[in-house]
């Protein structure tokens, strides 16, 4: 609201300015006036000064749109290389896990995969005319792989266990997830 007013502000100081020096042009050089008024050319100026003012807002209006778009998504997926991380460094650092770790990793899992969607859906209905999908599709498919290295398709959360292959595979998988969201990354912004 304040920048409304600010331009509006702008655009007349401008007007103003103009007018001064219209003014003081005239009373120190005689320059001589045209008694007619030439209709296409008042047309001409007016359609110059409306394009000068109408484009540029309209220009930083649809670019401030797009940057707006790209921030949201980024957010996201800055958000789920986060969560991807954290149940990097619980795999890595559990042998043993206990009930609690496992339960941390099962939930971000789980909140991952949502995320992953509401990702999709932004990327959707952003219309950034980006094509997304190879990355996200990719995700996709190392999070669900993800899930089944660690759990190992077990109902019993409490029999997982982290050995040594286990790092290894996960590790692999999560560095593969890391360059997918870094491609992401640099497609977005």
């Amino acid at each position: 609201m304040k920048s409304n007013k600010t331009k509006i502000l702008l655009y007349i100081s401008l007007l103003c300015i103009g007018i001064v020096i219209g003014i003081a042009i005239r009373h120190y050089y005689n320059l001589p006036l045209s008694v007619d008024i030439n209709i296409i050319d008042v047309a001409t100026l007016v359609a110059t000064v409306f394009l000068a003012v109408y484009i540029p807002e309209v220009l930083d209006r649809n670019f401030q749109e797009i940057k707006d778009k790209k921030d949201v998504i980024l957010k996201k997926v800055e958000e789920l290389h986060f969560l991807n991380r954290k149940i990097n460094i619980l795999v890595q650092n559990e042998i043993q896990p206990n009930t609690k770790s496992i339960l941390i990793i099962n939930n971000t899992l789980d909140l991952i995969e949502n995320k992953l969607q509401t990702l999709k859906t932004l990327v959707k209905l952003g219309n950034l005319k980006i094509n997304f999908s190879p990355e996200i599709n990719k995700i996709e498919t190392l999070i669900r792989e993800h899930k089944v290295l660690i759990f190992n398709n077990t109902k019993n959360l409490s029999n997982c266990n982290f050995n040594e292959e286990i790092k290894m595979k996960e590790e692999i998988i999560f560095n593969h997830l890391d360059h997918n969201f870094c491609l992401l990354i640099f497609k977005i912004a």
